[in-house]
């Protein structure tokens, strides 16, 4: 019985202790300060492909989506996101 309480105590030290190191950690998912830049160079990626006769790619709403990516990144570069 006594055995028992004390893995029992250890495992609840170890369960605090992975708890703790888990409230410390850094979120796995952080937003980059450059993300304006990031979009601009996106949409400007986008922008050449899409628009360049020769190469003749395309989709449908291609248009609306350079569209809406143009207006989040010029606000992203105004907030200097």
């Amino acid at each position: 019985m006594r055995i028992h309480r004390s893995t029992d105590l250890h495992g609840r030290r170890a369960a605090v202790a992975d708890r703790a190191a888990f409230l410390t950690e850094k979120p796995p998912m952080t937003v980059p300060n450059n993300l304006g830049m990031l979009l601009l160079a996106i949409w400007l990626i986008l922008f050449g492909v899409l628009t360049t006769p020769f190469l003749g790619v395309t989709f449908s709403h291609s248009g609306d989506v350079l569209g809406v990516l143009a207006i989040v990144t010029g606000i992203l570069l105004i907030m200097k996101r």
